[in-house]
């Protein structure tokens, strides 16, 4: 019978029914818009969501800021000023976030080795992704996955 109290049971099972959304690396600085523009020199709704589709579908592979500029069909420092303006951060720091955050997710869901999933999240080795997931999440991926990995089993 539950009390309604806060013993170790009713505890693990809050640990339990924690979201993986809660646990990963916020998309952005700042919300991004969803489609109206409303910074001045940011990108247009439709050019935010083209290039957000495209850098979701490519986290494996090289993403260079030329070719995301020729996704928004701009020039690419009007497209790195634009894209700062409009997400919080410029493209190359809102890819390693996005790499993060999917690296973070395959944490919690496989068994897979860090240095697998760096490939996988478009990092060159272990040391890459440990070195990036130290910088953006403030601890190592081991560290991280042996953490909230039981959480959400």
């Amino acid at each position: 019978m539950d009390t309604g109290g806060v013993g170790p049971d009713s505890l693990a099972l809050a640990r339990s029914r924690l979201a993986e959304h809660d646990l990963l690396v916020p998309v952005a600085p700042q919300s991004v818009p969803d489609g109206d523009s409303s910074a001045k020199g940011g990108l247009a709704g439709w050019q935010l969501r083209r290039v957000i589709g495209h850098i979701e579908e490519n986290l494996g592979q090289s993403l260079a800021c030329c070719e995301l500029a020729a996704v928004a069909r701009l020039s690419t420092g009007h497209f790195c000023r634009a894209f700062k303006t409009s997400v919080g951060e410029p493209p190359h720091a809102y890819v390693i976030r996005q790499r993060i955050r999917h690296a973070q997710r395959l944490m919690l869901r496989t068994d897979d080795a860090l240095s697998e999933i760096a490939c996988i999240c478009g990092l060159t080795d272990q040391a890459h992704l440990t070195r990036l997931f130290r910088r953006v999440v403030g601890n190592t991926p081991r560290a991280w996955r042996n953490r909230w990995r039981p959480l959400t089993d």
